[in-house]
């Protein structure tokens, strides 16, 4: 979200199964629907559209790691089971959640997006969620009969979303929330699943991020809404509906780094994406890192017997800055990179002057050392 994205080329088969999804829920909270009638059979005729051979398989598959060893079937048979008024609670928070793109339309007044255990009992969420997070965990695995378009296909699973997504965002070559690296990338869901199964194979809550990002240390499963107030994402950037770019400027101040935003409409925004996933802190890690690249620049330069002076230095941090901008999306930490060559342009800046130092210093020991 620090960069522009496009959501996935496979959005059209993802919403694919967020239909499939909606169509079972529909038919399983039915009242007139007990648990027994819920049968390969059943589930064949609720889905008369789809070749029943997979309909079948569906049916019978289960988690091989963990210790939920529930069916597909399994898990649709204790929906059924729960009381009806836990079943129209169910439909009624799915239906709710499946808007939540309409909330970041300021034209639009979708009901608010709530976590299942803020919306359901706690016999309902358990139920609710081992069905629908089973669509990720199982199915999507297994594969689902669709191609990437969302026409009739086979074997659609959690690889092509990820082919897909880098496809669609063809000149992004770092992840979107740091701008570092994406070794180990992983696709992420922005809403955690968790917490809203519903949307786990939703193409707007799927993103690739990297794996440190991902982690519990960083955004992993932390909310990134306010569940209780009447807007919930007001406060919230978005990897495809709200996008952070140019919306805050990297202050450095005694080798910290900060995130200030731009306007006062993003001040909340961006201090929540700070910490979600502990951009300041990351980035002054990184900042160290950047400026010591920038001195090797240097020596490389007083090595090859071209001079630094301090006029020389300035025009050589704005043609530095100026590459690393063109940079920007393909090469990790670019963003970072220009943030500290733009204050070391600055020849008044506390940069410019340790770098002058560093460049003075440099040149001396170079003469000491091929004196004659």
């Amino acid at each position: 979200m620090l960069h522009r994205l496009e959501v996935a080329d496979c959005r059209l088969a993802l919403e694919w199964i967020v239909k499939l999804q909606t169509k079972l829920m529909t038919a399983l909270c039915d009242p007139k629907i007990q648990a027994p009638d819920i049968t390969a059979a059943w589930a064949q005729n609720v889905l008369p559209d789809i070749e029943s051979d997979w309909v079948s398989r569906y049916c019978g598959w289960y988690r091989t790691k963990g210790t939920n060893k529930h069916s597909m079937l399994e898990r649709m048979k204790a929906l059924a089971a729960l009381p009806t008024v836990d079943r129209h609670q169910c439909l009624v928070h799915l239906k709710d959640n499946l808007e939540f793109c309409l909330a970041f339309d300021p034209a639009a007044h979708p009901p608010a997006t709530r976590p299942r255990d803020k919306a359901l009992s706690k016999k309902a969420s358990d139920v609710y969620r081992e069905l629908l997070e089973a669509f990720y965990l199982i199915a999507l695995n297994n594969g689902f009969p669709v191609k990437a378009d969302g026409s009739a296909g086979k074997d659609f699973k959690h690889a092509d979303v990820v082919t897909t997504a880098q496809a669609a965002n063809p000149k992004l070559k770092v992840c979107p929330l740091c701008d570092g690296g994406k070794d180990g990338s992983e696709l992420d869901h922005w809403l955690p699943k968790e917490n809203f199964p519903e949307l786990c194979c939703h193409p707007y809550n799927l993103v690739e991020i990297c794996a440190a990002c991902n982690g519990t240390e960083n955004k992993g499963s932390k909310p990134v809404l306010n569940a209780e107030a009447l807007e919930p994402f007001a406060d919230w950037f978005h990897p495809y509906l709200r996008s952070a770019h140019d919306t805050f400027a990297v202050t450095i101040a005694k080798g910290m780094v900060s995130l200030d935003a731009l306007d006062p409409v993003n001040r909340r925004r961006v201090e929540n994406l700070d910490c979600l996933v502990n951009l300041g802190s990351r980035w002054t890690n990184e900042y160290r890192t950047q400026f010591q690249r920038v001195q090797e620049k240097i020596r490389c330069r007083i090595g090859r017997r071209q001079q630094v002076s301090a006029g020389t230095l300035e025009t050589l941090l704005i043609d530095w800055r100026e590459d690393a901008r063109a940079q920007i999306g393909l090469m990790p930490n670019a963003m970072m990179e220009v943030a500290l060559l733009s204050i070391a342009c600055d020849t008044r800046s506390h940069v410019f002057e340790e770098l002058s130092i560093y460049a003075d210093e440099e040149h001396c020991a170079f003469l000491s050392d091929n004196l004659v």
